[in-house]
């Protein structure tokens, strides 16, 4: 599915079906993003504040995205479409592309905008500790790193440590 069609998923994949273009039973069509109900936002949230049990960085992490989206609702800025329009032009930099690297920036540039500079802090240091680890974990976790997310990284770890 080309980015440009993506407001249109469902015209678009009608019309690549009826034109036999592709076979239905050649997809799997988890439907588009052009059309989320905001209630799945809820959904979404509950979700995430249950992981949280488990995985307190990285579900505080997508509860800050969770409210980002929202924000943008219902002209949502996915980062799923926003991967896929860099891959379409062939931006192949998988440190750019990195997902967590990718929702923190959505969150900071988020954050920033709202001027929540203590959320912003607490969601620099639950990307840090879900990407490195804890200070025993550093230097297995930052051998492990993308290149600019080492960096990154370690710009992080100077403000906390």
């Amino acid at each position: 599915m080309p980015p440009e069609q993506d407001a249109h998923y469902t015209d678009y994949i009608n019309h690549l079906l009826t034109n036999r273009f592709i076979s239905d039973q050649d997809i799997i069509d988890f439907g588009g993003l052009d059309k989320v109900p905001a209630d799945e936002f809820i959904s979404a949230t509950l979700w995430h504040i249950y992981k949280s049990l488990n995985s307190p960085y990285k579900s505080l992490l997508k509860l800050f995205l969770m409210e980002a989206y929202a924000s943008e609702y219902p002209d949502t800025g996915w980062l799923a479409n926003q991967i896929k329009r860099s891959v379409y032009v062939g931006n192949m930099d998988f440190d750019a592309l990195d997902p967590y690297f990718l929702i923190y920036q959505k969150v900071e540039n988020y954050l920033r905008l709202v001027r929540s500079q203590k959320r912003l802090a607490l969601a620099r240091e639950c990307f840090y500790l879900k990407i490195m680890g804890s200070a025993p974990n550093l230097l297995p976790a930052a051998a492990k790193c993308q290149p600019t997310c080492r960096i990154f990284c370690n710009n992080l770890r100077n403000e906390f440590y």
